[in-house]
């Protein structure tokens, strides 16, 4: 794996860096090009803003408000990998 990504390396790997789902490696790498990259940092907290929102509508609401939370979530993970 390179340690210099590129935009759309982080943005293929945003939600999984978020989640706390990548290798040290890779989350090093992700954070060096973030921190470099003003428009991945903006990215980035705009998704982790949405994430947030999701997750907030999903603690506070009732079941079916729960599923319709999960299933924009899954959506927007799926938009989002399909866009890469």
């Amino acid at each position: 794996m390179k340690l210099m990504l590129n935009c759309k390396d982080v943005h293929e790997h945003a939600s999984d860096y978020l989640d706390k789902r990548l290798s040290r490696r890779k989350r090093l790498a992700i954070w060096l090009h973030v921190m470099m990259c003003s428009h991945c940092r903006i990215f980035m907290k705009q998704l982790h803003l949405t994430i947030a929102s999701v997750r907030s509508i999903h603690q506070q609401q009732d079941d079916d408000t729960k599923q319709l939370a999960d299933a924009l979530h899954q959506r927007f993970l799926e938009i989002h990998k399909n866009k890469h």
